[in-house]
């Protein structure tokens, strides 16, 4: 709601003072960073998602009798090589 007072209170400024080069390049400028910032936390919220999801999925594999060789894959550098299952 804030989010939404701000932006009207930017529009009515704008439409007051008229279109001026620092009007356009400020909205410009703050259109950016607002964009930055929501990519920033999308980020970093989907890297916390899959940290929790690794871990539940590593929970079974170690809980039952199942081979362990692909817990931790996913740290594995890309030049080293991947165990094989069933092999």
């Amino acid at each position: 709601m804030a989010v939404a007072a701000v932006i009207a209170v930017w529009v009515i400024f704008g439409l007051a003072t008229g279109p001026a080069k620092e009007w356009l390049m400020a909205t410009t400028m703050l259109a950016t960073l607002a964009t930055c910032l929501i990519l920033v936390l999308l980020q970093h919220s989907q890297n916390r998602d899959m940290r929790a999801l690794q871990a539940k999925l590593d929970g079974p594999i170690r809980s039952s009798g199942a081979r362990n060789l692909m817990i931790g894959v996913e740290r594995l550098e890309r030049d080293e090589d991947i165990p094989v299952v069933g092999g």
